[in-house]
């Protein structure tokens, strides 16, 4: 069995998240309590990341990082919804840093577009969660909480269907 990070990202002042049709933090918050269910009931064991108080977006970076590492994980799967300036963005992308990443990368993200999603892909990224971490981390971008389609299909599948979705990606 594996050891998995699960990252509600966001949700901790001053770091909140997107708000559109939906708040990213409430959407973030909801589907990663899912996932850490739906993995702990198939025998693996999960960490939450997120940090119970911070001052600034960067702490908040530093001590998610540090929370995965401390703990010696497997991988980390860091859940967020994207926005938009023009509120057309839509569809599904996954970021990763390397190799291993990437596998993990293209796994959640095709499992994900199964739901109906548009797929934007695995992407090569930098964000600090992905270059501070031992193990492999993966960052997924699960839909656009600022375009009204895009969540209305995630009404549609349902949170639950999303969490399913990606653990099956991350455990296959």
């Amino acid at each position: 069995m594996s050891k998995f990070a699960i990252d509600a990202w966001h949700n901790v002042f001053p770091d909140i998240g997107a708000v559109g049709v939906k708040k990213e933090d409430d959407l973030t918050l909801a589907l990663a309590e899912l996932i850490i269910s739906r993995l702990t009931c198939l025998g693996h064991e999960c960490v939450r990341t997120l940090p119970n108080l911070v001052t600034s977006v960067n702490a908040s970076l530093r001590q998610r990082a540090f929370i995965a590492n401390a703990n010696d994980v497997d991988v980390v799967c860091s859940i967020h919804f994207n926005a938009s300036a023009s509120k057309q963005g839509r569809g599904t992308e996954t970021f990763y840093i390397s190799n291993s990443g990437h596998k993990l990368a293209r796994s959640v993200n095709d499992e994900i577009v199964k739901l109906g999603f548009r797929d934007r892909g695995p992407k090569y990224g930098t964000w600090y969660i992905l270059r501070h971490t031992k193990a492999p981390a993966i960052l997924v971008e699960v839909a656009f909480c600022d375009n009204a389609g895009d969540m209305q299909l995630l009404d549609d599948v349902g949170l639950e269907a999303i969490a399913n979705a990606i653990v099956v990606g991350l455990i296959s």
